[in-house]
């Protein structure tokens, strides 16, 4: 707990970009591959995941390095989600943490570029969870990128409405096999709740 109150002072006193190689931030980040995993460390990294997207921080743009230094250690944490030998507190742990990324940096995800595409599909691992409480992290996900797909501000730097609708197109190309995905594991998700109910 004492290094997630150490955190909050230090990052609103430190730039992202000297916050990205701050030992600290190193420290919770490589911590992330103990066995098992480090409670403080998740609760560290969750909340430099929500920090480099508050606007009180700059938001997103501004805070670009330490997200570039999040992402990596995070998604090299996805084949665990499938580790039948790692315990489900760590999965839970892992599953939270793709969620916090996807929560923080739907905005960044919407644009449909292709890094943003890999943390999308880790969500789809999540969600592809068996248990219930695992894998509906990922809903207010889902909900707000589709929000944030449909909003017409979203495409406020596009300059004429040809291009706002052409890139409207796109996204929602881009975002249509995820969400057929989601939709299909998401029936399967609630036949199974339906089951467990009847026994």
């Amino acid at each position: 707990m004492e290094l997630v109150t150490d955190l909050k002072v230090y990052c609103f006193r430190i730039p992202g970009s000297v916050l990205a190689s701050h030992p600290l931030v190193l420290t919770a980040l490589s911590s992330l591959n103990s066995d098992p995993l480090s409670e403080a460390s998740v609760n560290v990294v969750s909340e430099l995941i929500h920090y480099a997207a508050t606007p009180s921080s700059g938001g997103a743009p501004v805070q670009m390095p330490l997200i570039q230094v999040i992402a990596p250690q995070v998604m090299s944490l996805k084949a665990h989600l499938k580790d039948s030998s790692k315990d489900e507190e760590d999965i839970k742990a892992i599953a939270r943490l793709f969620a916090d990324m996807g929560d923080s940096y739907v905005e960044l995800i919407a644009t449909g570029s292709d890094e943003s595409m890999l943390i999308v599909h880790a969500l789809l691992e999540v969600a592809s969870h068996p248990e219930y409480d695992i894998a509906s992290m990922t809903f207010n996900f889902w909900h707000s990128l589709q929000v944030t797909l449909t909003r017409r501000d979203s495409y406020i730097s596009f300059d004429n409405e040809a291009s706002i609708e052409a890139e409207r197109n796109r996204r929602l190309q881009v975002f249509r096999p995820a969400y057929e995905s989601l939709v299909s594991l998401v029936s399967q998700l609630v036949e199974g709740l339906n089951f467990h109910f009847l026994l």
